[in-house]
């Protein structure tokens, strides 16, 4: 984590979700598995404020990290997003 606190990491992956920019989603996605429960917890909140969408369990408590499930589900709709991009923007250039 390069020496940055907790604080930080936390505060820069928030930050992501409320500017809002498809550009952070990467490392977001890349954040769910982040050995602090509190960061990947932020990480998973910033995708849905930028998506709209959630992977989330109904039965997962409000401050609890993600599952397998839910970073699963977030780094298929991911790759799916990622490779359409890259489709739509070779079309574009042809």
């Amino acid at each position: 984590h390069q020496g940055q606190s907790l604080f930080v990491r936390e505060h820069i992956v928030a930050a992501l979700g409320e500017v809002g920019s498809i550009g952070g989603i990467d490392a977001l996605v890349g954040v769910l598995e982040d050995d602090s429960p509190i960061v990947a917890r932020a990480a998973s909140r910033s995708l849905t404020k930028i998506t709209g969408l959630s992977y989330r369990s109904a039965a997962a408590g409000e401050d609890t990290p993600p599952d397998r499930a839910e970073v699963a589900s977030w780094k298929d709709w991911w790759a799916r997003r990622s490779a359409a991009t890259v489709i739509e923007r070779t079309l574009e250039s042809d």
